[in-house]
């Protein structure tokens, strides 16, 4: 299942931040730079997505 991360775990305000940052090189995933903005991605317990140097998130699924 494919989902809107940004706005769920509110690591950017709009989906233009996300592809921009996507875009700078800003955003990780699970440990690999994401390149694509709009490439989906499917959620894994404990996945690690990092915005920057600040922001991060750890996924949880049931």
């Amino acid at each position: 299942m494919a989902t809107n991360i940004q706005f769920y775990y509110h690591l950017v305000e709009t989906g233009g931040e996300a592809k921009r940052m996507v875009s700078q090189g800003a955003v990780t995933i699970a440990g690999n730079k994401a390149s694509d903005p709009n490439a989906q991605i499917s959620p894994i317990d404990g996945m690690v997505i990092q915005v920057g140097k600040r922001r991060f998130a750890k996924l949880k699924v049931k």
